[in-house]
């Protein structure tokens, strides 16, 4: 049986990354959490849209809505699920909310934490035990070192600190506030359950860790809300030291990555500062910098010449210690890339505000509720792979290299078959048996999606590189902003026609070959359940339905770069073509090459003299080339240009 993991704070941004991350890789998922964050923050705090992605996406996942400061309901879970690894991320997590509420902030952060250490020390003492502290445990004690006031930040002044914190650095005689007390309590608390009865204990002094999954609010988030702000439009308030105050960031992801190697080979009593280090940190004014050369708006914000009580004027983690004890983790988000992911996300909750009425009324779908906090906005748009069970081979690693290299898809993940039933973490199955024919089946799971757009992608085209969530938001929002039908995302065959008004697209024009694709295409859902036929194949659906679209004047459109990076498709006519069998069996990513055959060289020499020609038609214009085309497909008799292949 697969190792199970007890996440506190599941739904939070660091719980809910380690439940991701560690369910992908076969463990099995207790998350507990009570939606406190909703009483610290309210409505924007609320973290429940987060607990249905978990249990829709992770297999087997299960939820306890258990309060750590229920001593008796920790100790009854713990007895039960004995689980082999316990991560502590549930927190009051403010350090300005902790002065209005000092007993619930004591309680959470202090008294939740001694009732899972002791539940653990009774029903799993051998479990390694991470506990998520934070930087506040060093009080101001920061701003005691001497620093120098460059242009745009604040900086050490001291040699010793040139690589930031250390872990020996003084945590008394400063002022903490309540919260960074509270969290004192409980970091001292797991270091004396580790030493005092030799338990695999380890406290992460996090600095501003962050990622597309944080709910950011003004007072707790400082990047994702800074951000939210700029995507929004909204004003951004700056507390003391000129906006030159410096922070260090570190991705969520490389948090649950850190955890991966620290629980693979635990110490005793650990203390780590978890942060970015100085190459992840920037101040206030260059966040505003980099957050209006990611979105391309400028920011809007009022300074007030008071600081927060116990805020740091600049801080930054020395990762040392810990590249030296796990020398396999590194900073793999460089800063750049993390406000890119942010963006991208708060673009896209912002997206659903901006389906209007009419939108929904053109496109015949019953959209949900209009959702008023961006936090818990729902996706408009899913991914759908419209596969059948003669695939099923494909399945495992398509989806290998699919989370591989796009780990922060946004959207819900369908996977439409016949009867076969498949599991893969962040993947829901849709059954469709109506019919063997290609549209028979892909209406049927286009009417289970429940968003009002698709992202269509085939099971034999595998993901090669890494994908970017913001540049895949930006064209989605293009299509919703044109209210167009259908926008593909690859760049071949390139669209001919005029540039669009928005960057990185043109306009497919009526009659151009493959104007209706089915290969990763964003569709208006409506629109492609209009040009559905009965009884077509994938190829007819492609071909007959190009000459329908030209009912639609306008409204489809294609990009000038690959905003999916799919490598050459891994099968043809039923077969592994041979390079592709040779790169993924190397790769090993679940190929299972005994349930389909590879080509022969005959076979590969075929296809790639089909290639030749084909590269060779495309360089003509797309009009004689379909004339030429139609030509040669009278007097081809080897089967050498056009492919005659069905796939059922």
């Amino acid at each position: 049986m697969s190792k199970c993991i007890l996440v506190t704070g599941s739904c939070g941004l660091i719980g809910s990354e380690v439940a991701v991350f560690f369910a992908r890789r076969g463990f099995r998922i207790v998350g507990v959490d009570s939606n406190h964050r909703a009483v610290f923050f309210g409505p924007e705090g609320d973290t429940g849209w987060m607990r249905d992605r978990l249990q829709r996406d992770l297999l087997g996942y299960r939820h306890e809505a258990t309060d750590i400061r229920d001593r008796e309901r920790v100790l009854t879970l713990m007895r039960e699920v004995r689980p082999d690894i316990i991560i502590h991320t549930a927190a009051q997590p403010s350090h300005d909310k902790a002065a209005a509420i000092p007993f619930l902030d004591f309680e959470v952060n202090a008294l939740g934490t001694l009732h899972l250490l002791e539940a653990a020390r009774r029903f799993c003492p051998e479990s390694p035990f991470v506990h998520m502290s934070t930087n506040k445990v060093y009080g101001d004690r920061p701003n005691t070192i001497p620093l120098k006031e460059l242009e745009t930040r604040w900086e050490y002044n001291d040699p010793a600190f040139v690589n930031g914190i250390p872990e020996n650095f003084p945590i008394d005689q400063s002022k903490h506030s309540i919260f960074g007390a509270s969290k004192v309590a409980g970091d001292v608390m797991v270091q004396e359950y580790g030493r005092y009865f030799n338990m695999p204990t380890c406290c992460l002094r996090g600095g501003c860790l962050t990622g597309p999954n944080h709910s950011g609010v003004e007072l707790h988030g400082f990047l994702s809300y800074l951000i939210k702000c700029n995507v929004q439009g909204e004003e951004y308030r700056v507390y003391g030291y000129k906006g030159k105050q410096v922070r260090d960031n570190l991705h969520a992801e490389d948090v649950a990555r850190f955890i991966f190697e620290f629980v693979r080979a635990p110490r005793v009593a650990e203390v780590y500062n978890l942060g970015g280090g100085k190459d992840n940190s920037c101040s206030i004014l260059e966040a505003f910098r980099l957050a209006a050369e990611t979105t391309g708006r400028e920011m809007k914000w009022r300074y007030i010449d008071e600081n927060r009580i116990g805020d740091h004027i600049c801080y930054y983690s020395d990762l040392r210690k810990m590249k030296t004890h796990f020398p396999a983790w590194e900073v793999a988000r460089p800063l750049r890339t993390i406000f890119q992911e942010n963006a991208a996300m708060w673009e896209s909750r912002l997206l659903v505000n901006r389906m209007t009425p009419r939108t929904a009324a053109q496109n015949e779908i019953r959209t949900r509720p209009h959702t008023t906090s961006l936090s818990k906005a729902e996706p408009i748009c899913s991914v759908l792979v419209p596969s059948c069970d003669a695939y099923s081979d494909l399945w495992r690693p398509f989806f290998t290299m699919f989370w591989r290299h796009w780990p922060d898809c946004p959207f819900p993940v369908y996977l439409g078959c016949n009867e076969k039933t498949f599991s893969h973490t962040g993947v829901e199955i849709i059954h469709a048996n109506h019919g063997t024919n290609w549209t028979n089946r892909v209406r049927q799971q286009l009417t289970a999606v429940p968003t009002p757009y698709v992202l269509l992608m085939l099971e034999d085209f595998f993901l090669r590189k890494p994908v970017s969530t913001q540049d895949v938001i930006r064209h989605l929002s293009t299509l919703v902003e044109v209210e167009g039908h259908m926008l593909r995302l690859v760049r071949r065959p390139a669209p001919v026609g005029s540039p669009s008004q928005h960057a990185n697209t043109a306009v497919i024009e009526v009659g151009e070959p493959y104007r209706v694709s089915t290969q990763a295409a964003i569709w208006n859902k409506a629109t492609l359940l209009a040009l559905m036929r009965d009884h077509e194949s994938i190829w007819d659906f492609e071909t007959e339905g190009t000459r329908r679209s030209g009912n639609y004047t306008e409204g489809f459109y294609g990009t000038l770069t690959d905003v999916l990076p799919y490598g050459h498709h891994v099968v043809e006519k039923g077969k592994w073509f041979r390079k592709e069998a040779a790169w993924c069996g190397k790769a090993d990513i679940g190929c299972d090459f005994a349930q389909r055959a590879i080509m022969s060289h005959r076979e590969d020499l075929s296809w790639k003299c089909w290639k030749a020609r084909s590269v060779v038609l495309n360089c003509i214009p797309w009009k004689p080339r379909l004339a030429l085309r139609a030509v040669i497909a009278r007097v081809d008799r080897f089967g050498l240009v056009l492919r005659s292949s069905k796939k059922a």
